[in-house]
This record gives structure tokens, sequence and C-alpha cells, in this order.
């Protein structure tokens, strides 16, 4: 059979052409240069280390970032790449080109500190929920954090709750904060953690550089679901969903200042559960200290406030033991705890004194990560001696001296002039209402009952009467001499807290 020319030509285009097509399909689609999701407009970059700048690209393929003068280069590999910045100094705003095959623009990079603020409920609590009118001067306080924080050099990261499984790559900033880190205004401000905002406000004012916030909460989480996996197959718990795979674990590349933390109500249920958390709260910091790779980074936390009980809870026998725990956390390094035992409010787990929170945070902060000298901690039990009928008490943190301050229990602001708040017991373990005197740097403490005392507690309630602190107005810690933990006054506290409930119905 003859075959024209003609054919012989159409056919070898056509095969050519599939040709072409199967090469196309079988060639990897080539993507363009992507950035994390932390990086983004109104950003913050950690001054004065090596700051990580990463995302995704084609294996192979070179990408170049430039900020502040400074240009940085990495190849991809595996999908992802990396560059690290030399330390910069603070300052901005700047704009950040990163360069691949195409090239991003991040507007309005500023340098200067990031602090991650996480935990449960009182550290989510946002700004916009103390406006009520019900609070009264307490609101008009809130209103006017709000209305002048458009001038603050404070950057947020709203970080939406996520907890998956397993960790994921990126975490994903709220959509009602465009996706995007964002300077405060009026419409920002009031959906950002109160803790947090006032914290990062207070110390950008007082240092007077950029603070980049990452706020990264979820109410009603325990200190297990905020650790690694591994830890927690380690403590024989489920390993579940995890406030850590989708809130923090993805966080670990992009460099930080520190850690602020306000978390154990929910660990507080039990006695039990109280007394676990004192290593499960130090396996938490050692994890995420060990995963970011900064060394032992300032970590700072919230101590629970006072709270007496609602429906459910057991605060009254419980909580002074997660106190304990919390305080056993100042054994690692580069850790303070603000205490918030003054500041609670009786019957609300919530408290509205969140800006005097942020306030003793502030000062944790300028002593641990900026090394001022400074007072920054209330009286922590140090030691004691029995002396005849009385208990001889030293202190740490006594500053310029030990005294009884004015006190807001509740609603009633309570005038100092003895100290209130110490129980002592004798053999019987029975702990009953202590007289206590200041003495040079120690405590003395006695009761007409106890001839042979055994041991003293301090502020051992959910929401203790008691108004021990230092001169520089900063609270006591609270603390036990003793280490029965299933003692009298713990069943008295319970049938206590029992005909309260009788006499209520």
């Amino acid at each position: 059979m003859k075959i024209s020319t003609n054919s012989l030509v159409k056919s070898k285009i056509s095969a050519c052409l599939l040709t072409s097509i199967i090469l196309f399909c079988a060639t990897p689609a080539q993507a363009d240069v992507k950035l994390n999701s932390l990086f983004t407009d109104n950003m913050v970059l950690q001054r004065g280390i090596p700051a990580k700048v990463f995302g995704k690209a084609n294996d192979g393929e070179k990408v170049t970032v430039t900020i502040n003068g400074q240009t940085a280069t990495s190849t991809a590999t595996n999908g992802e790449w990396l560059v690290k910045l030399k330390p910069m100094k603070a300052g901005g705003p700047f704009n950040m080109t990163v360069k691949g095959k195409n090239t991003v623009t991040i507007k309005n990079v500023m340098l200067g500190d990031v602090w991650v603020c996480a935990g449960q409920s009182n550290m989510d609590y946002d700004l916009g929920k103390f406006l009520s009118p019900k609070l009264g001067d307490v609101a008009k306080k809130y209103a006017k954090i709000i209305d002048t924080s458009v001038n603050d050099k404070v950057r947020i990261a709203l970080i939406a709750k996520h907890f998956p499984r397993t960790v994921v790559e990126e975490v994903k900033i709220e959509d009602s904060f465009s996706k995007s880190w964002q300077a405060p205004s009026v419409e920002i401000t009031p959906l950002t953690s109160a803790v947090g905002y006032v914290f990062a406000k207070n110390l950008s004012v007082h240092l007077n550089v950029p603070i980049g916030l990452i706020d990264s909460n979820k109410g009603g989480t325990a200190v297990e679901t905020w650790m690694t996996n591994n830890s927690k197959k380690a403590l024989g718990a489920k390993v579940g969903k995890s406030g850590y795979n989708g809130m923090i674990a993805p966080l670990h590349k992009f460099a930080i200042k520190g850690v602020i933390w306000y978390q154990g109500e929910n660990n507080a249920r039990t006695i039990q559960s109280s007394l676990a958390y004192a290593k499960n709260f130090k396996i938490m910091i050692t994890d995420w200290r060990k995963a970011w790779g900064l060394g032992d980074f300032p970590f700072l936390y919230v101590q629970l406030a006072g709270y007496a009980k609602t429906k459910g809870t057991n605060a009254p026998v419980t909580w002074p033991f997660l106190r304990e725990s919390q305080t056993k956390a100042l054994e690692l390094a580069n850790t303070a705890m603000a205490l918030a035992l003054d500041k609670g409010v009786e019957f609300n787990i919530h408290p509205h004194h969140k800006i005097a929170v942020s306030e003793r945070l502030v000062l944790c902060a300028r002593k641990l990560a900026y090394g001022e000298d400074i007072v920054y901690s209330g009286p922590q039990y140090k030691s004691h001696e029995i002396k005849g009928n009385s208990v001889v008490i030293s202190f740490d943190h006594a500053g310029s001296g030990l005294t009884a301050k004015d006190t807001l229990w509740d609603k009633e602001l309570v005038k100092a002039n003895v100290l209130k708040g110490f129980t002592i017991c004798g053999a019987d373990k029975e702990f009953v209402a202590a007289y206590a005197f200041v003495k040079g740097d120690t405590i003395v403490v006695s009761a007409k009952t106890v001839a042979m005392p055994l041991a003293v507690r301090y502020a051992w309630d959910g929401f203790p009467r008691s108004n021990f602190a230092n001169k520089e107005g900063l609270p006591a810690v609270p603390f036990r001499t003793d280490n029965f933990n299933d003692a009298g006054s713990v069943i008295s506290a319970k049938k206590k807290g029992k005909s309260k409930s009788k006499r209520k119905k």
C-alpha cells in the first residue's frame, strides 16, 4: 500500500506532540516560593539572635532573603528552605523580600522581641470581655488600654485553635486577624489576650522596642494537652488530640525571646492530679525548650488566682496543692512566677484583675530576660525552725522588708494591721488559725492551743484570706512546711465546703 509523503509528515507531527504532552505531564509543576504562615505583613522578627526565615520551594531552587541591608541565601531540599539571618538590632519598619522563581515582599516588618503567650482560659480571656459597665472603673481601665493601643509598638498574631493528633507544619492565624500579624487597633486589640496584650504593651513602653505577641491559647485544657506525644506516652497518658501539635510545635523554628504561661485550673480537679502537675509542668517546659533549640529561654508563668468554689469544683481543697506544684517549677533554670493570689474573685474562675497580673509578669521579664536588678517576686519560703511553742520562718525575696499589706478580698478592701492567712498544727495535724508577726527578716508563728507545733501553712485555701507581702507590694508565695497530703486539715476543708453548700440551700 502506498503511503503519501503528506501522511508521513502528519504522523510524525502527531507523535512529537504526543511525546511532548507525556513529558510535560511527567515533569513536576514549578511551584512558587512560599513563606511559612508565620511570615506576613506587620510581623516581628526576633532581634539580637540569628532569626530564621523559612518556607517551601522546589528541590534545588535557590532562595534569597533580603531585609535591613542584609542578604541570606538557601537552597530548597525536600521541598523546604530555611535561611538564618545575622543578629540585628531593634528597629523598623522594613520590607523583607524573598526571591526564588518568584518574588514575595513582606511589608512593615519590625525587629524586636517576640513572646509566646499560652495556656488555658485565663490567658485566652480577651480584652473585649472586660468592657462590661458592670465592672465600673475596671472596665474604664481596659477601655483606655484599647483606645491608646493604636500607638503601641506591639504586633499580634492570634493563632487559631487547632488540636490534631500529630504535629502539623504550620499554624493558622485567625480569620478575624485576616490570617496575618496585625498592629493594634480599636478593632484588633479587644480580640487579644488581656494578660498577653498588657504584658506586651507595658514591656514595649519600658524597653522602647517593638514587641511581637504570638497569642496561642485554648480554654479548658490540661497541661498534658500541651506536651509532646512522646512525653504523654511516657507518662502512660492517652495521646489523643493535642493545643501542642497544632499550636506550639509549628512555632519551633521561629525565634522568640520567651514564653508567658497561665494554666492549671483544669489540672486541679483532685489532689492527685494537682500533685502530678509538679512533674508534668516541668516536663512540658523542658520539652518546649528542647524543641525550640534556643537554650533555657525565659519561661514566666502565673500562679493560680484566689478562687473559692462553683458547682463541680473542689478549689478550697485542691488549688493549694496545684499552686505548690506550680511553685516547684521554679527549680528549673530561668523561670519566674507571677502571683495572682490576691487578684482573684471568690466565685469567679476568670477574675478581671488581669492588669496587675501582667504588670507582675513584666517584673519577671525585666529580671530574667533583661537582667535588671529589681525585686520581681514576693517572699518565698526558705526554711523554718521550731522554737518552743513558735515556728520561726525565713524567706527569699524579702525585698526591702516583710509586711502585711492592704488586700482586696473580692469586693472588700481589707486594711492591713496584722498578718493573716497563717495556720499551725501540732501532732494531731489539725490546723488552726495562727498569730503571726514580723521579726526582722523572719515571720514568727504560734497559736495558744498548739503547745508543741509541728507544721505551718500559709494561704492554704482556694481563696485564702491572706495578706503577707514584701514592702514592694508583691504577695508572698503560698507554702506549707509539712508533706501530709491527706492531713486532717484537708478533710476539714471538705467538710467545710459541704456545710456551706447546705447553708445556701
